[in-house]
């Protein structure tokens, strides 16, 4: 097989690089608000460009609360104030040479897992590898409209590793109606985002057989547990929050990571990554909401 292709030199004049400031927090009702603040940078810089001396304040419902704290490493966190569920929190950052930015979201209802149950080897692929069967049971809640789902295993740190060594199962054979109609599973996602459309305001079991996944070592754990275990981790989360992580899951499908294709099946997947959602007024990044619960499961056996 011979290729042939040539090249074309072009003058362009690059924009000039106007930096723009990039917001990231996370509420949760059990941790103090904090949110990191830093700026965009030139495309070939590599550099974390961390924003010391913004002027970050918190309001709620509409109403000033508190000025953040400046805590190093680009991050503000407030001193008092823990998220509730139905109120507005919204921030407003200035920082010398940057527009000023803003966010606001809302922290949705909690979420109550009735019980939940997983059984391995009920069936196996055709490696002759056991299936792994998820039972959930959850109350919907007035407050709750979407969802994210995980199964998760977890080990704490020990004298040998100084980290959480956490497993994602991922790999889905058979789906949930719920997860069908919403989870983008042709995206092969960790975690499992959907509404509540098809069972709003009323109990629901939720079933899903797997057979795959994926994990590593992390700084920190995904449920504030100290023994290792099984785990399902059910949040609600705001609607900003689910269409964030949805769109992020598009975005790194389409994400060109190296100069070149190692694999001739990964050619269709060249392109311009899907544009990340924000919900930042002035900026770039992401200032959203989740209420986490979780379930520890035994891992039976058949």
């Amino acid at each position: 097989m011979y290729v042939i292709s040539c090249s074309v030199e072009l003058d362009y004049n690059a924009p000039a690089f106007e930096p723009k400031l990039v917001i990231n927090g996370f509420l949760q009702p059990d941790s103090l608000i904090s949110i990191n603040v830093r700026s965009t940078s030139p495309i070939l810089s590599r550099e974390n460009v961390f924003i010391e001396d913004a002027e970050v304040t918190l309001s709620v419902n509409g109403e000033f609360v508190e000025t953040l704290t400046y805590k190093g490493s680009g991050n503000y966190k407030s001193e008092i104030q823990r998220p509730e569920t139905g109120k507005v929190y919204s921030v407003e950052i200035i920082a010398d040479g940057y527009d000023k930015v803003t966010a606001s979201d809302t922290i949705p209802g909690n979420v109550k897992i009735l019980t939940a149950s997983m059984v391995k080897g009920n069936t196996y692929n055709e490696y002759g590898d056991p299936d792994t069967d998820y039972n959930l049971s959850f109350a919907d809640g007035k407050e709750t409209d979407y969802y994210e789902l995980m199964f998760i295993g977890q080990s704490p740190p020990t004298a040998f590793n100084s980290k959480y060594t956490i497993g994602i199962m991922r790999g889905v054979v058979i789906a949930d109606p719920v997860m069908k109609d919403d989870s983008d599973l042709d995206l092969n996602p960790p975690t499992f985002l959907f509404t509540d459309n098809l069972f709003q305001g009323e109990n629901y079991t939720l079933n899903v057989k797997m057979n795959a996944g994926s994990g590593g070592d992390f700084t920190s754990p995904i449920v504030p547990a100290f023994e290792s275990g099984h785990f399902v981790v059910l949040r609600s989360v705001s609607h900003s929050y689910y269409k964030y992580v949805k769109s992020w899951y598009r975005h790194k499908l389409g994400k060109q990571e190296a100069n070149k294709i190692e694999a001739f099946m990964l050619i269709p997947l060249l392109g311009d990554p899907a544009e990340m959602y924000s919900n930042i007024e002035g900026g770039y990044g992401i200032f959203t909401s989740f209420y986490q619960s979780y379930y520890k499961v035994e891992n039976l056996t058949n």
